[in-house]
């Protein structure tokens, strides 16, 4: 199942950045998701997988990653790690989203050099001081240049990264409306068929389970987020059934809305 993280899908100005290891690594951040914000991320201690896309590389420390927005990615460790990571909207880069548009990468992991690396951690982890915001983005168009200079980059039928992000927009704005993929073929005006077609290709699952998991995921954080009752977060977030609502949230969270509220109110 490939999750999308709404939390990581952001507009606006949004950066942020932290060291994830075996103490605090939760499943929800690292199996197969994708958002709209971009990821770095370097190894610092250990090794561990990383899938981007169809790439599937090995990370070692000082090895660093740039995952481009709506990106399919997932992490997988079979021993000790530690790994830091950085999520960042465009609006960061914006000359570098222009310049990446239509186009990947051929290759994950790539090595800056030891001077460059250790500006990268210095001024990429200090972004809440005065006036930081700028030093922030300085340093991210650094690495977006070593990214740019390290790693090869080919050209990506236009069409279909177009359509995902078109795809994706639409249901972030509509998420809470009747929604179908007949619908929205519509709205956007590409086939039906087509569309379902390179839906299942980009996300392997239909449209309903996707669309499903995409609400499920705006009701466990109004869940935790607000009080309102389970009754008016199923009805906010598209949900007709009440049957199907706990259906649904129970195969995505392996609990009920209400024992997965009492949970987070319990963490606080």
């Amino acid at each position: 199942m490939i999750l999308h993280q709404t939390k990581n899908s952001q507009s606006g100005s949004f950066y942020k950045n932290a060291p994830y290891s075996n103490d605090n690594l939760i499943a929800y951040d690292f199996t197969t998701h994708f958002h709209n914000c971009f990821e770095f991320v370097r190894a610092m201690e250990g090794s561990f997988t990383l899938q981007v896309g169809g790439l599937t590389e090995v990370m070692h420390p000082g090895d660093y990653a740039l995952i481009l927005p709506n990106e399919i990615h997932s992490f997988s460790f079979d021993c000790p790690f530690k790994l830091w990571i950085g999520l960042f909207t465009g609006d960061y880069v914006s000359s570098f989203q222009k310049h990446m548009t239509n186009k990947f990468g051929t290759k994950i992991a790539f090595r800056p050099s030891e001077d460059i690396d250790r500006i990268l951690q210095t001024h990429l982890t200090h972004h809440k001081k005065t006036g930081a915001k700028y030093v922030t983005k300085g340093g991210l168009y650094l690495l977006c240049s070593e990214y740019l200079r390290l790693v090869p980059i080919e050209e990506r039928t236009p069409k279909e990264g177009r359509l995902m992000a078109q795809l994706s927009d639409f249901i972030a704005l509509h998420y809470s409306e009747p929604l179908s993929l007949q619908s929205i073929s519509s709205a956007l005006g590409y086939d039906y068929y087509y569309l379902s077609h390179c839906f299942r290709l980009f996300f392997n699952m239909h449209f309903t389970a996707y669309l499903n998991l995409y609400r499920i995921e705006r009701a466990a954080d109004d869940l935790v987020n607000t009080d309102l009752s389970v009754t008016e977060i199923l009805g906010r977030n598209g949900f007709s059934s009440t049957r199907n609502f706990y259906a649904v949230f129970r195969n995505a969270y392996g609990t009920s809305p209400n024992e997965y509220r009492k949970r987070a109110a319990e963490t606080v």
